[in-house]
């Protein structure tokens, strides 16, 4: 069957609109085309090149869109199942306007351990572990289960623990005279029972020791979260899990 001018014309738009096509013609100008081992093994070279250069730029891009210097993220723990699974890749906003409960409190908590301003409540939770059940803040009581009920925002920040970034819900924003400060928690109900900065904190030799498994030191300052969650492609970053862990 003869093509009409519309099917040539859309295919023709398409055609160049692929940057690999471009990378075939500078390939055959330069190099010839691929029609021995060499050549072919040169070309896959460039393919991969390409798309590496590619990939980042879109991921700059998409971070220009959205605001972030790290619009991605891979999930590489269970602490926010059943919300969020290993290999899930969250996709990320700035971390604006957030989505939680704010306290206001008068003083400064920034270096402070979050048991000298906030009161702790636990109890047995369904697979009978103790787990943190509600925080006091001055005369304001803030329960765990609604935070997740109530979808408040998963953030991203970087923990002064072990380093790495961390994908958790945000439970109370704190407006402290120092400044506005989050306090984080995964929904994991077996792996996560603490909130991630109770760490009850002391010192030994003039270093800081953190009595409990705790991923942050202090409340985490609001302006240094890496961005909020506002979507997710479930389970296809588990492939890089696989391959670099």
């Amino acid at each position: 069957m003869k093509k009409t001018k519309i099917q040539e014309k859309k295919k023709s738009f398409w055609y160049y609109l692929d940057p690999f096509n471009y990378v075939d013609l500078l390939l055959e100008k330069f190099v010839g085309k691929p029609n021995t081992f060499g050549k072919n093994v040169l070309y896959w070279i460039v393919y991969i090149f390409t798309s590496f250069i590619l990939a980042l730029l879109i991921y700059k891009i998409l971070g220009l869109i959205l605001g972030v210097s790290m619009p991605m993220a891979i999930v590489v723990s269970a602490s926010m199942e059943p919300s969020l699974h290993r290999g899930d890749i969250v996709i990320l906003t700035s971390a604006k306007n957030l989505k939680v409960e704010e306290v206001t409190i008068n003083e400064s908590i920034a270096r402070k351990d979050i048991s000298e301003f906030t009161e702790m409540n636990y109890s047995k939770n369904q697979y009978g572990l103790t787990e943190i059940d509600y925080i006091k803040i001055g005369d304001k009581k803030i329960s765990l289960i609604d935070a997740i009920d109530n979808k408040n925002d998963v953030v991203v920040y970087s923990s002064n623990v072990n380093g790495r970034d961390i994908i958790h819900r945000a439970v109370v924003k704190i407006h402290a005279k120092d400044g506005s400060f989050i306090l984080t928690k995964g929904d994991n109900h077996k792996t996560n029972v603490f909130i991630d900065e109770d760490c009850q904190i002391t010192t030994e030799n003039n270093k800081i020791v953190a009595q409990k498994p705790c991923l942050n030191l202090y409340p985490i300052k609001e302006s240094t979260l890496k961005g909020k969650k506002i979507g997710k492609i479930p389970y296809i970053g588990y492939i890089k899990l696989v391959l670099f862990q």
